[in-house]
């Protein structure tokens, strides 16, 4: 599972792009230093709930489920 994490945090940094990232992580009720964290590298390895809550912020539906 870290892995598919890995996958979705990396294409959710490239969306990230072309928002004002101040007013996503106010939106999405994180701290400004863990988006800078995110985008300049720091942050190899995200906690789950804050790439939901990022994702939910620029309108995507984050959905797990268990596939065997």
């Amino acid at each position: 599972m870290k892995k598919q994490i890995q996958e979705v945090f990396e294409e959710l940094k490239k969306d990230l792009e072309g928002y004002d990232l101040l007013d996503v992580a106010d939106i999405a009720e994180i701290s400004d230093q863990t988006i800078y964290n995110w985008m300049s590298g720091i942050t190899e390895s995200p906690r789950l709930i804050n790439i939901i809550k990022v994702a939910n912020a620029i309108g995507y539906d984050v959905e797990l489920r268990l596939i065997r």
